[in-house]
């Protein structure tokens, strides 16, 4: 999707927790802190009379260190090409056509052979003109979103549908899809989704609609399980959910619950970790921050990985892990797009910026951080050969996808591809 993807993603978040709280009533930005450990209180204690205190006054800074010796297999994509999920032994992908209609395809590629596969070349909806997007991947579904055309000049007026379909990943194929659910942006707006194994999971935020006398404001987490056809429940609210995303084989779901507690500055953003039939698998956390968080809360065990912005007005978000015994890292200035993998933290870092050939550039770094050492590495570095990403909906624990649209950077077009690198068996 090219180099203005991830600034794009920060903006839009930003701009539906703002409406989030706007619809709810609530404080315009989200906080995060951590009420079952210790940072909570000592933002409290140490808070000064003369000004508000910061959300974590007490982060520890991780230590710069060698990278570790990695093997990994690197593969070529087609240009235009965004990895949007992965399992250990296949990813999906979104390709721009870069034609009238579809203007994107989505496919399959094996992690082992490099072997690819277009699996939805034409929406199920097309004779209706709806567009594709985000496909969510296990190891035994695909699940995707199709939007209606009107949706780009009318975006509170449009029909969404989201859909599943069975996965053979030996052949990379699909099997017939179900619909999962749909709804009208102006009261229904478009859902953040997952699956892990055969469950999917969503959002629902009820909005009030122009065409709807009343329509009570809420938001809740449904789960289906397409083994079975059973739909449940799993979460509701009464503000909403502004991110759900899959996790290490779990899913992580943002809530704001209240403003701060006297002495803390900004509010507070609970994060529910469950499992994948829907039940919770860690304690619900509530983070504190200064700001909105701008990226999807990731977890692995009892650790959580988040951004924030920490200063008004600041372009790029502050990446924070709380480790296991409570402590909160300040693991990147500047940085996004957090990931779980083995021991580590892989996440994307702003680490320059300046003009080649009259365009502004960042360099961007792809960086290790390991919660428990109190270190961190950079892996990869990015200047004029387009920019690293990590795969951030990734499920796989122990593996590390990163990905690197060459397109948008290559005057030469018959040499532009989009590089995939698979790091594996990370301990």
């Amino acid at each position: 999707m090219g180099p203005t993807r991830t600034i794009a993603r920060v903006f839009t978040l930003a701009l539906v927790l703002a409406l989030a709280a706007s619809a709810t009533g609530c404080a315009a930005r989200p906080r995060a802190a951590n009420s079952h450990t210790r940072e909570g209180s000592k933002a409290a204690h140490m808070a000064s009379a003369d000004s508000p205190p910061s959300a974590y006054p007490a982060t520890i800074s991780l230590v710069e260190t060698a990278p570790p010796v990695l093997d990994y297999r690197e593969f070529a994509l087609p240009p235009g090409c965004e990895i949007t999920d992965h399992t250990g032994t296949i990813a999906a992908y979104s390709l721009n056509t870069l034609k009238p209609y579809p203007t994107s395809v989505l496919g399959l590629l094996d992690l082992k052979t490099g072997t690819r596969r277009v699996v939805v070349a034409r929406p199920v909806n097309s004779d209706l003109g709806y567009f594709a997007f985000t496909p969510r991947l296990s190891d035994s579904w695909l699940v995707w979103e199709e939007v209606s055309p009107n949706e780009a000049i009318e975006p509170s007026k449009a029909t969404w549908r989201l859909y599943a379909a069975p996965v053979d990943a030996k052949r990379l194929s699909l099997g017939r899809p179900t619909l999962v659910d749909e709804g009208l942006t102006d009261y229904k707006p478009r859902p953040h989704y997952a699956v892990v194994g055969s469950s999917v999971f969503w959002t629902v935020n009820k909005i009030q609609s122009p065409r709807q006398e009343y329509v009570e404001r809420s938001g809740s987490v449904n789960c289906l399980d397409l083994s079975t056809g059973e739909r449940r429940t799993v979460l509701r609210t009464p503000r909403s959910f502004p991110t759900l995303c899959a996790s290490g084989g779990r899913v992580v779901v943002t809530e704001p619950v209240a403003d701060a507690r006297p002495g803390e500055a900004g509010y507070r953003v609970r994060a529910h970790v469950l499992g994948p039939s829907g039940q919770a698998s860690a304690p619900a956390s509530d983070l504190l921050n200064d700001a909105p968080i701008a990226h999807f809360v990731q977890s692995s065990g009892t650790t959580l990985a988040w951004a924030m912005f920490s200063e008004a007005g600041a372009e790029w978000p502050d990446l924070y892990v709380r480790s296991g015994s409570g402590d909160i890292l300040m693991t990147g200035k500047d940085s996004i797009d957090p990931v779980f993998c083995g021991r580590y933290v892989a996440f994307e870092s702003v680490e320059a910026s300046f003009t080649t050939g009259g365009m502004l550039r960042r360099a961007r770094g792809i960086w290790l951080a390991d919660p428990e050492q109190r270190t961190r590495s950079r892996l990869l570095m990015t200047t004029d050969d387009g920019w690293w990403q990590t795969c951030a909906s990734g499920t796989s624990g122990d593996t590390l996808l990163v990905w690197n649209d060459l397109g948008p950077w290559l005057q030469d077009q018959s040499t532009a591809k989009t590089l995939v690198r698979v790091y594996a068996n990370f301990k």
